[in-house]
């Protein structure tokens, strides 16, 4: 039989959206959001819990553009061997991505927002043209700091 403090939190549960979860501090729950992609453009990260019996696993369904910054390398390795369904998981997060052909301009423009001296030129080309073509996502915020 369960306790009603485990039947408390199932329920609670039920109220959470896709990406939100609990943390406990000095035994007071709070709920955490999934972060924005104007967020994670301004560099912000969300530390996730490790996953356990009391943790739910979200499944995102993204384009490249939207994958968090710090899974790109994942990605590169993973998209190297040929695989053509990629799915690459963070904790509790997991990101099955869409794949586009504008993923190669992309990876190219990540690589150029990544180094220790950005080329501005560089940017607004690749930006311009993904642009044009409707492409959203954080890099695409970032990128757009750069050429404004």
């Amino acid at each position: 039989m369960e306790t009603p403090q485990t039947e408390e939190k199932q329920m609670k549960d039920i109220g959470l959206k896709l990406g939100q979860f609990y943390i406990m501090i000095e035994n007071q729950d709070y709920i955490i959001n999934t972060l924005s992609q104007d967020d994670i453009a301004l560099g912000w990260k969300t530390i996730l819990p490790k996953p356990n019996s009391r943790t739910t696993t979200h499944h995102f369904n993204i384009y490249l553009s939207q994958l968090p910054p710090h899974l790109w390398s994942h990605y590169q390795r993973v998209k190297s061997t040929g695989v053509s369904q990629i799915t690459l998981r963070d904790r509790i997060y997991h990101y099955s991505i869409k794949q586009s052909k504008y993923d190669d301009i992309l990876v190219k423009l990540f690589n150029e927002l990544s180094k220790k001296y950005p080329n501005r030129n560089n940017i607004s080309q690749i930006y311009n043209q993904l642009d044009h073509q409707k492409i959203r996502g954080w890099i695409m915020i970032r990128a757009r700091y750069y050429v404004k």
